[in-house]
C-alpha cells in the first residue's frame, strides 16, 4: 500500500509520478480470502481444537455441517484488483456478488495492472454497486464482508459501530485491508455480543497485535499476521510490474498504477 509513503516530501513537495504495485496481490489475497471462508464454512479451527486435543468429535455429523459457500452473498469494500479477482472466484463457486464503488458514474473497467485472465475486467460480475457511504445497506444482506479499499481518510473506520449494528448476525467480517479501516473497539464489542457471526483479521491498528488485546482468545476469530498479501511469486509479480511501468516510462507512454494525489491512492 502507498499509505507508508504518501507522507514523505518528495511526494508532498514534488509533482514527481509514482506508482504503486497494485494489482499483484490480486491472486494471493483472493486466494487467501476463498481459503478462509471455506475454512470458516468447514470450522477447520473447531477440528483443529479437538485434534490438538486427540479427541475424536462426539456427533461429528451434528458439529460439523457446513452450509457451503454456494447460495451465500459475498460484499466486497473496494472493487480494485484484489475485489475483481475474488470476486470473479467467488462468483464460479456459486455466491452472488455485491461491492462499493467509490464512482458509480465512472465506467466498472479495470485500468490499472491485471495478470492476464483473472479478475473481472468489465465489472459485470457484481449484481449491485453500492456507494461506499452505503457500505451499511450493502452489509446488511451479506454473509461474508470482505474489505479491499486503501486506507485514506474517507475509509479511515469506515466499518464503525453503525455499520457493525446494520450487519446480519450470520456475517462473517474480513479485513485484509488496512487494521485502521476498522474500528477495533466497536469490534470487538460486537463479536463478545455476538451481533456478528465473526471476524478473519490478517491486518490491525496496532501490529504486532499486542498480546493483551481481546482478539487473541476469540473463538469467533481467525488471526493472520499480515501475510494475506505474501507469496512465493511476490517479487517476480512487483519486477513484472516495474519492468512494463519502465517500459512505458522510455517510451513516453501512460504509466499503470499511478498515485492519485487527491484521493490519496
Amino acid at each position: 500500500g502507498l499509505d507508508s509513503v504518501i507522507d514523505r516530501p518528495i511526494v508532498k513537495q514534488t509533482n514527481i509520478e509514482v506508482t504503486s504495485a497494485s494489482g499483484i496481490h490480486a491472486v494471493p489475497i483472493a486466494e487467501f480470502c476463498i481459503g478462509m471462508m471455506l475454512s470458516w464454512e468447514l470450522q477447520l479451527k473447531k477440528m483443529i481444537h479437538f485434534q490438538d486435543k486427540a479427541e475424536w468429535a462426539p456427533n461429528p455429523y451434528d458439529v460439523f455441517k457446513p452450509h457451503g459457500l454456494r447460495g451465500k452473498t459475498l460484499g466486497i469494500a473496494g472493487y480494485g484488483s484484489i475485489g475483481r479477482e475474488l470476486a470473479r472466484i467467488a462468483h464460479a463457486m456459486g455466491m452472488t456478488v455485491l461491492a462499493t464503488k467509490r464512482d458509480l458514474r465512472a465506467t466498472t473497467e479495470d485500468h490499472g495492472y491485471t495478470e492476464p485472465g483473472i479478475g473481472d475486467p468489465t465489472g459485470d460480475i457484481p449484481e449491485r454497486f453500492y456507494p461506499p457511504e452505503a457500505i451499511g445497506s450493502m452489509a446488511s444482506v451479506c454473509d461474508y464482508l470482505v474489505l479491499a479499499v486503501p486506507l485514506t481518510e474517507k475509509t479511515y473506520h469506515m466499518i464503525n459501530a453503525d455499520v457493525l449494528k446494520r450487519m446480519s448476525s450470520s456475517c462473517v467480517l474480513i479485513n485484509i485491508a488496512r487494521g485502521s479501516v476498522v474500528d477495533e473497539v466497536a469490534l470487538i464489542e460486537a463479536l463478545k455480543a455476538n451481533k456478528i457471526a465473526g471476524a478473519i483479521l490478517d491486518v490491525f491498528e496496532q501490529e504486532p497485535l499486542p498480546a493483551d488485546s481481546p482478539l487473541w482468545e476469540m473463538e469467533n476469530v481467525i488471526i493472520s499476521p499480515h501475510v494475506a498479501g505474501n507469496n512465493t511469486r511476490y517479487h517476480e509479480r512487483a519486477a513484472t510490474v516495474f519492468a512494463e511501468n519502465l517500459r512505458r516510462y522510455a517510451e513516453k507512454q501512460p504509466l499503470l498504477n499511478r498515485f492519485d494525489r487527491q484521493t490519496g491512492y
